[in-house]
């Protein structure tokens, strides 16, 4: 017997199909939104990991000059292209003219507003800016919405904060001078003043040791290995002495004979004349052992009347470098000297922390993502 459909079975039918109509858009969107939307998300976090990268290899190479900013947007641009993500490279355009909406921007980070600022000024720049955005295919957001790309986007600040004083070293020379030397004279004053070991006065610089007297043995294995009493920090005590230590003036002698330094005329002027007695060949003098000496906190008396003793113990303040260019150990006891002069003028980035006086030797914190 033949079966005959009614008109509300086809009515059923006709809203069965129009259901699955509506239940397949509504499930293109989910899918839209789980898979496409993921998709952006999985992009963009490894995009924003690119971009960090790149801003802090950027903010890494800053040093205050125009040949830095150059090597700033290099870093940076290099870095995007070595790191893959959705099946490409990240091509960052070096922005030259550093504009604010472009890929590499140099500028400054201002805390308390929480700003960045685009700046052409290499003495204040201080943050990276680095910005990339991706366009991604769809896979069912074409079907659902009729769209059929979307970006992912990524920005990133890396900030390199300002150079410091040097609170701690790993290698230094055991020669102190006096922390209110460096409030007595004036930078420029103090690279032109002959520092010496011996004569009384407050233009001293004496032997230096880390809680203990310095010795004959310990001052020479210093010479040879400015790292072999390891690190010497802000807070630490030093035994001081300006005693003659013949057999460490011969030492010194020998590291300038050897030495791979010269003298800097920029920064000093002429080189004094050599002393007659000088342990320095003719053929080695204008040779320096340069390294970094100690600052010490003696109080007023190393820098008033007739100077300190440089003997007992003191607290460590910071670092300065300096050099040794002439070297007496023969004759009276009252001869017997070292010649030194200090360079304020270019900062050693070779500080493991921070916390010292600034004179010269400092500190580079390391270089910190922002966003």
């Amino acid at each position: 017997m033949r079966k005959i459909s009614s008109p509300v079975a086809r009515r059923r039918d006709g809203s069965y199909a129009v259901i699955f109509a509506i239940t397949l858009v509504v499930l293109l969107g989910f899918a839209a939104i789980t898979i496409d939307v993921g998709y952006q998300q999985v992009v963009r976090n490894q995009l924003e990991n690119i971009t960090d990268a790149a801003a802090h290899a950027g903010a890494h190479s800053l040093d205050g000059t125009n040949v830095g900013m150059i090597s700033a947007r290099s870093a940076a641009q290099l870095v995007g292209s070595e790191n893959y993500v959705a099946e490409g490279t990240v091509s960052l355009d070096l922005n030259s003219s550093n504009a604010a909406n472009g890929d590499i921007v140099l500028g400054t980070w201002d805390f308390d507003a929480g700003e960045f600022t685009a700046s052409g000024d290499p003495s204040v720049i201080d943050t990276v800016a680095v910005r990339s955005t991706l366009e991604l295919d769809t896979f069912f957001a074409r079907s659902a919405f009729g769209r059929a790309t979307m970006n992912a986007q990524a920005v990133s600040y890396a900030y390199q904060p300002p150079s410091e004083g040097a609170g701690e070293v790993t290698c230094f020379l055991p020669v102190a001078i006096a922390d209110c030397m460096f409030d007595l004279y004036t930078e420029t004053e103090l690279q032109s003043i002959n520092l010496a070991l011996n004569p009384a006065g407050i233009d001293n610089v004496g032997w230096a040791r880390p809680d203990a007297t310095p010795s004959a043995s310990w001052v020479r294995g210093q010479i040879q290995n400015c790292e072999a009493d390891g690190a010497l920090a802000v807070g630490d005590n030093v035994g001081l002495n300006n005693g003659v230590i013949s057999s460490a003036l011969s030492e010194l002698g020998s590291a300038i004979n050897s030495s791979t330094t010269s003298w800097d005329t920029s920064t000093w002027g002429t080189i004094p004349k050599q002393a007659s007695r000088s342990e320095v060949s003719k053929a080695n003098y204008g040779k320096t052992l340069e390294g970094v000496f100690v600052i010490f906190d003696g109080g007023p008396d190393y820098c008033t009347g007739k100077g300190g003793s440089f003997n007992g113990t003191e607290v460590v303040t910071g670092f300065v470098w300096g050099a040794v260019y002439d070297v007496v150990n023969t004759g009276p006891s009252s001869g017997k000297n070292i010649s030194v002069r200090l360079d304020l003028s270019a900062d050693r980035e070779i500080g493991t922390k921070g916390g010292g006086r600034d004179v010269g030797v400092t500190y580079q914190p390391p270089v910190r993502i922002l966003q």
